[in-house]
């Protein structure tokens, strides 16, 4: 027998829903083409309509705005024109496309259409003569207008020509202002006016005896000939709404407004009437066809809700924790899938179940089979295990090393305090140390050793402690740095772990026998990357790394501690020298008393001879012109017997060469020599002719150096008048130099 599932059921629904549906919606297709096309039609006689009316805008606007447009004259055409006349292409185009309409043609409208376009064909025929006639009539320079204005001016010149005739011209206003009143109120008394304004003018010129007479009135009469055809032109037009061609538009604009009314009307009707009986067809055919969807929809979900339930039922006891007994299979179908499924996974939960127990107990190890292990429970269930163990075996180990951590800690602080116990004896506490450190770590036997003698290059090894088996052993063995694997340890101030143990190097021995190792260990004691010695230590166990870190650490504390006896010890040794040194200081102070005293009495006589001189200079200055320059020869400063003699200010003399003030290259010369020598020799004496202010001034100069702290400060030059004469009369003009000779030894 065919299997017939759910699905073949549910298709088989959906397909029968389908072609009712089809059905449906062929038959509201048909019912809202029809309505579509309707309202297709009403929209284009909706379109006519506002064409009409824009008809009528144009033509308002057109006699409004485009009759007082001097450019509608004079181009003879009109933008309204246009537009009116494109327009009626449109409509008339619109309406030849509604006499194809289903609607049109059913209710027997087109000749309602052809009328409709006859009507508007004559509305344009006549909106066309309307503007032939504007054009003719004109406005201000243009047309029939246009020639009455040129016929006014003509008889206002003539008017001009006749001053002593006053009364022509207000004739000729007169005749203005009827035709004025006429243009702006259209109204036909004006014509009577100006009729009879015309013939007193005439009768006015025909008395008056003036020439020309013929001319006047041949011209009166034009204007009055074109005056009666602008009237003429205006009761075509129409001088109210109710007369001419603005009543003829007026008329056929209202016919094609109640034609356009009475189609669209009757299309409305029909219309509405399709729509409406659209609706009933459909309403009632949907009935029929939702009676027949929900039969089938009935019979189909009853067959399927009935398994349902019983599924239901099942599956709310297994929400609430229940494993009942698996379920009977009645039906080849989906359903019957679904219970094959809903059986297995109640064994897997069974199976899922005794693994909790067994995970609950504490067995980890226990096999799982949940789903094969596979997929999204069966591989949780079986990641879950291996990250309990994972996590148990993490456990274990923060707990190794929190133990471990514990003990680093407390032996830290236990061998700190044994340090800080005995600081202020080497081997003591370097006993203290090793004993302790061997029974903490479970060692057999160890030593200390620790650097001796500051001489970097006769440094060596000292083992200042040795233990075995909690017993003190002989220390004092010396050895060199580098040599054994101790020393080497030191030099290259690396730990060494050796679980290789040559058969020769150590021994332990008991009372039973002895034995080679299984560990040595031997770490560096260092302090501010100096090495200070080494802890050897021998052990039958493995010592693992983080007791390696641990004696490390133990170590860095003993280096500190032994730098700081050290250090102690050679603070005493120090303070011993320093006292031998104070007590030899003392008798050195008071040799050295007696010499400041003798030093100080030298000292007071050297200021002395120093005033003096100070005075001696102070004297040369007040008595002798003098000059101070620097030791390049600018000058610096002149005394005022000096700017007397030279006749010249200090501020026209500082900062300037000397030698710029000697103009005679001998004199100049002479002048840098002296300097040079006085640099040289201290003292140094020259004449030369100094030229200031467009004036010779022959001088002796003597020229002494002055120190200060056995360093030359500056050049004091002493300045001597000397004349023409004094030079001529000796052939080493230098010889009647002054010498003060005591200004080289100022100091």
């Amino acid at each position: 027998m065919r299997r017939i599932t759910i699905k073949s059921r549910l298709y088989a629904t959906a397909i029968g829903i389908f072609i009712i549906l089809i059905a449906i919606g062929l038959i509201a297709n048909y019912y809202i083409h029809n309505a579509l096309a309707n309202f297709d039609s009403m929209a284009l006689i909706k379109d006519v309509n506002y064409s009409e009316l824009q008809l009528r805008k144009l033509e308002k606007d057109f006699i409004n705005l485009e009759t007082k447009n001097p450019d509608f004259y004079k181009n003879q055409r009109s933008k309204y024109q246009d537009g009116f006349a494109k327009l009626i292409e449109g409509v008339d185009s619109t309406l030849n496309i509604l006499k194809t309409e289903r609607i049109i043609e059913e209710n027997e409208l087109n000749l309602e259409l052809t009328k409709l376009q006859n009507l508007f064909d004559a509305y344009h025929k006549k909106f066309s003569s309307l503007t032939e006639i504007i054009l003719d009539k004109g406005f201000k320079d243009y047309g029939l207008i246009g020639q009455m204005r040129d016929k006014i001016h003509a008889v206002e010149e003539l008017t001009e020509q006749y001053p002593s005739h006053p009364g022509f011209k207000v004739s000729m206003l007169m005749l203005r202002r009827n035709e004025k009143d006429y243009l702006l109120r259209k109204d036909l008394k004006y014509l009577d006016k100006f009729s009879n304004n015309l013939e007193i003018f005439k009768n006015q010129i025909s008395t008056s005896g003036i020439q020309g007479k013929e001319q006047f009135t041949e011209l009166l009469n034009e204007y009055y000939v074109l005056f009666e055809q602008v009237i003429q032109r205006d009761v075509k037009i129409g001088l109210t709404e109710e007369m001419g061609l603005i009543h003829a538009l007026n008329k056929s604009s209202k016919e094609i407004e109640n034609n356009i009314s009475s189609i669209q009307q009757t299309i409305s009707e029909k219309a509405r009437a399709e729509v409406n009986q659209a609706i009933s067809s459909l309403f009632v055919v949907s009935i029929i066809l939702t009676i027949v969807i929900i039969s089938i929809l009935f019979s189909v979900t009853r067959r399927i809700l009935n398994s349902i339930k019983r599924l239901r039922k099942f599956i709310l006891r297994l929400g609430h924790g229940e494993l009942p007994d698996n379920l009977v299979i009645k039906k080849d179908d989906e359903i019957g899938d679904m219970i094959k499924s809903i059986n297995s996974l109640l064994e897997n939960l069974r199976n899922t179940r005794q693994f909790a127990l067994e995970v609950g107990k504490g067995n980890l190890k226990e096999k799982i089979n949940v789903f094969g292990n596979k997929g999204d429970l069966g591989g949780a269930l079986v990641e879950m295990r291996q990250q309990l163990l994972k996590l148990a075996e993490e456990r274990a180990k923060n707990e190794e090393e929190d133990r471990r951590r514990n003990w680093v800690n407390e032996g830290v602080a236990r061998f700190s305090d044994i340090m800080r116990n005995h600081d202020t004896n080497l081997q003591q506490m370097g006993y203290q140390v090793l004993s302790e450190l061997i029974s903490y770590i479970d060692a057999n036997q160890g030593a200390l050793f620790v650097i001796q003698n500051d001489n970097q290059k006769e440094a060596y090894l000292e083992k200042i402690a040795a233990v075995a088996y909690g017993r003190q052993k002989i220390a004092g063995e010396k050895e060199e740095i580098g040599k054994s694997i101790v020393g080497r340890v030191v030099f290259e101030k690396k730990p060494i772990l050796m679980t290789k143990i040559p058969n020769d190097y150590i021994k332990i021995t008991s009372g039973l026998g002895y034995a080679t190792p299984r560990t040595l260990f031997i770490a560096p004691i260092i302090k501010d990357e100096e090495a200070l010695g080494a802890i050897e230590l021998a052990t039958f166990n493995e010592i693992p790394e983080y007791i390696q870190d641990f004696i490390a650490r133990v170590c860095d504390n003993l280096g500190t501690t032994i730098s700081a006896i050290k250090i102690n010890d050679r603070t005493q040794k120090l303070l011993h020298q320093a006292q031998e040194q104070a007590d030899e200081i003392a008798s050195q102070e008071e040799e050295l008393r007696q010499n400041m005293e003798e030093m100080q009495a030298t000292q007071e006589e050297a200021n002395r001879r120093e005033e003096s001189l100070r005075q001696e200079l102070a004297a040369f200055h007040n008595t002798c012109a003098a000059i101070e320059t620097d030791l390049q020869g600018n000058i610096t400063k002149t005394n005022d017997l000096a700017q007397i003699m030279l006749k010249i200010t200090e501020a026209h003399l500082k900062d300037q060469m000397l030698t710029s003030f000697v103009p005679d290259e001998k004199d100049k010369n002479r002048v840098n020599n002296m300097l040079r020598t006085t640099l040289s020799s201290l003292q140094s004496q020259a004449y030369a002719v100094l030229y200031i202010h467009g004036k010779n001034h022959p001088v002796h100069m003597t020229c002494a150096a002055v120190k200060s702290d056995d360093a030359l400060q500056k050049v004091v030059i002493l300045l001597h008048k000397a004349s023409s004469q004094d030079l001529s009369n000796s052939e080493n003009p230098e010889d009647h130099a002054f010498d003060p000779t005591n200004i080289q030894s100022y100091n």
